[in-house]
């Protein structure tokens, strides 16, 4: 086997650096936009963002599980077994997902209320929340999309994905919140 190179690395870490990085912007973006919404709606989304960390690390563990499956299963060369861990990834954190869009939304309201919200901060934070849960699939999905990709070496399409979402949320975002 031969060693890997610097540039090697670069190439591979550079890309996966940026992606983890631009994750974080979606929250800042919808921040930006909701404060055309007034004081309350700004009070809503930031305390809610502490809720959807904490659900994005749930489903961020599947990602977090399969990753060196799939990265075995490639570095052995077992296509079919890759396969079918990547499916077997895909499926579990879409039941999950599924559970998090029927059942989150029935303790939003006890969600609001252990964060200290009142009023209308209150009621602009349970709007936020039950969209969220009800929208969430393509937030549980894609940790586990991007751990495929980078388990199989290729960290550059996550970065494109991430890149493409980011520009969806610009445009999207003050459509749906107005």
């Amino acid at each position: 086997m031969r060693p890997i190179t610097q540039r090697e690395v670069l190439a591979l870490a550079l890309p996966a650096a940026a992606t983890t990085l631009l994750h974080n912007t979606f929250r800042m973006i919808d921040q930006w936009w909701v404060q055309g919404l007034g004081t309350a709606a700004q009070a809503g989304l930031s305390a809610s963002v502490f809720v959807m960390i904490f659900l994005s690390s749930v489903f961020t563990l599947m990602s977090a599980g399969c990753a060196p499956i799939i990265a075995r299963r490639t570095g052995a060369d077992e296509v079919e077994e890759r396969a079918r861990a990547i499916g077997a990834a895909v499926v579990g954190v879409s039941v999950m997902g599924e559970v998090i869009a029927l059942l989150m939304p029935l303790f939003v309201p006890w969600i609001v209320d252990s964060l200290g919200l009142r009023d209308d901060a209150a009621a602009q934070a349970a709007i936020y929340l039950k969209w969220s849960c009800w929208l969430i699939l393509p937030m549980v999905v894609a940790p586990v999309v991007d751990a495929a990709f980078l388990s199989t070496g290729d960290t550059r399409t996550p970065l494109k994905f991430q890149v493409l979402t980011i520009l969806f949320n610009l445009v999207l975002t003050p459509l749906f919140i107005y």
